[in-house]
Order: structure tokens, then sequence, then C-alpha cells
């Protein structure tokens, strides 16, 4: 039985023995009523409200904490396997380094704001809300990009901005997703292409030779990426402690 339940038919049944309560101790005999105190003394820890604490102060139900912790000696092990792995392969890739310069270092992480982080998820949800669409906003998906080189003036506003340190290095983008519940899949979308309460396909904005290419889906982007701008305090040492090595 749910514990939301079970402490229904618990209050109920202490409103029973609180009224026979009553009752024993004006028209019974004091043994009974004795009997009935102890077994309401009994009773009473486990009609305790089970999202309530003791204080009285409401808890929303805990996350599984198992998911959002990991030791340390792990993170360091998957944190310096994909430098040995993956970036120093880049890095020492004498065709990159010829196309992107001596030296070249690609990203090792990338910082993201918390705020814009809400801002984002905060401004999909909305617009779901807003076009009444009939499917689940469930998660974000995150592809790994490169930003391209520095092009002509044919550029989009969109690449214009992007910080001339930034180019041929590893970034991340995110891109909202929906539950298709028929084919239990989390399926991309932007909630601003959408008719009769259900997004459009994206497929058509992946096209180059389509008009439709060059309109603005709602994704995010633009993190703070190391290599190049790794944090650093006064002293030089680095926010970014997983780098170390």
């Amino acid at each position: 039985m749910p514990k939301q339940g079970a402490y229904a038919i618990c209050q109920l049944f202490k409103y029973i023995v609180n009224s026979a309560l009553f009752i024993q101790k004006h028209f019974i005999m004091k043994t009974n009523f004795i009997l009935a105190s102890l077994l309401l003394a009994f009773m009473l820890p486990s009609c305790k409200d089970p999202v309530k604490q003791d204080g009285g102060e409401t808890t929303p139900p805990s996350g599984n904490e198992k998911n959002y912790k990991i030791p340390v000696a792990d993170v360091r092990t998957m944190v310096d396997k994909y430098r040995v792995e993956r970036q120093e392969i880049i890095n020492s890739n004498p065709d990159l380094q010829k196309l992107y310069g001596a030296g070249f270092e690609d990203t090792r992480c990338i910082w993201v704001s918390v705020d814009e982080l809400r801002a984002f998820l905060k401004q999909v949800d909305t617009q779901v809300k807003e076009k009444d669409l009939k499917v689940k906003f469930d998660g974000l998906r995150m592809y790994l990009t490169v930003y391209p080189q520095k092009q002509d003036s044919t550029e989009t506003d969109y690449l214009k901005s992007i910080k001339a340190e930034y180019r041929n290095h590893t970034s991340l983008l995110f891109v909202p997703t929906y539950y298709d519940s028929l084919n239990k899949i989390s399926v991309d979308f932007d909630p601003s292409f959408a008719e009769d309460g259900k997004p459009r396909q994206l497929s058509s904005l992946r096209s180059k030779d389509s008009v439709s290419a060059y309109q603005s889906a709602r994704m995010m982007n633009h993190g703070t990426l190391c290599p190049p701008m790794c944090p650093t305090d006064a002293n030089g040492s680095s926010g970014a402690i997983y780098l170390k090595q």
C-alpha cells in the first residue's frame, strides 16, 4: 500500500480511537479508559506524515543520490584517458597542426553558466506550454561539435560571433528533446517549430539546400572552452582541478 494511503487510514483510526476515548472517559469504567490510552500511545508513532519530518517541514522526494556521485579516482582516470587517447592525438596530428597552427591544443573541458542553463530550460518549457504541445520536454542531448575556421563575409551572424581563439576547438551543443511515447525514444525538437500541438520534424532544417536551414533553432551553445581559455586565480592556479596531472 502507498505510504500516503496508509497514513490516511492511520489518521482515520486515530479519530475513531479518540472518539472512543471520550466515551470511555465519561461513561465507561476507568480500566477501559487506561487500556484505550495505551493503545493510542502505541499507535501514534506510526501515524507520522511520510512527506514531513519531525519539524513539520514538507520535503520533496529525494533523488537517487548514487547517480550524482562518482569516486574521485574514477573521475581522474576518465579525464586522463580523454587527454591521452583523444586530446593528445588531435594535438599531435601534423596535418591538424599545419591547418590550425603550431601549438594548437584542443578543448579538454567546458564551463557552462548555471543561470544561462536555467534560463534556457525555462525558455523551452515555457514555449512548450504556450504552444500547448502534447509532448513531454524530457531532457537535453549534448552534441560534440567543432567551431569552423574563420570564413569570408558569407558567414552567418552566429558564426561571426564565435571568438577567434575558439575556432577549430571542440565545443558542446545542447539540444532539447521530447519523449516520443509511441516509439519510446527521446527526439530532438524546437518548440518554435510545431503544428497541431506536435513538434515538427527538424530533419528539413539539416539540409543545406533548404531555405529553412538558415532559420535559427532553439539550442544552447557558447560555454567557456579550456583550452584555450582556462580559468586561473591570481596565483595562476587553475579552477579546473581535474585537469591537473
